[in-house]
């Protein structure tokens, strides 16, 4: 629930969000709930669950868009369209260090405003 009310306050503003979960299944199942829950935001869902001509369509999308939030699993840190993402928000613990160093040194980056 505090990830939803965090969403919600952080959907009614111009800004970026990113949330990794721990698997697909994961990171599909919480998008369907955020749809529901918040039905006025842009939910976007980047990982293998979905075939690769719709994650690329997914990733422009998402750089594209004004706001909104991308939930995503199972992705190197450093090919997530990062630009212009306020948030970065991790949902349990990432299965291997360096995934969860790519995701600091991205959100690190020049390119990055995240939190």
């Amino acid at each position: 629930k505090p990830l939803y009310d965090f969403l919600k306050v952080q959907s009614s503003s111009d800004s970026k969000t990113v949330v990794f979960f721990i698997t697909s299944e994961v990171a599909k199942h919480n998008a369907n709930i955020l749809r529901g829950l918040l039905p006025d935001t842009l939910v976007f869902e980047l990982h293998t669950g979905i075939g690769k001509k719709a994650r690329k369509q997914e990733s422009r999308s998402f750089k594209e868009a004004a706001n909104g939030v991308l939930l995503t699993s199972g992705f190197s840190a450093g090919k997530l369209p990062l630009k212009d993402v306020k948030n970065i928000i991790i949902v349990g613990s990432p299965h291997l260090e360096t995934y969860y160093k790519e995701i600091v040194d991205s959100a690190a980056s020049p390119e990055s405003s995240a939190k």
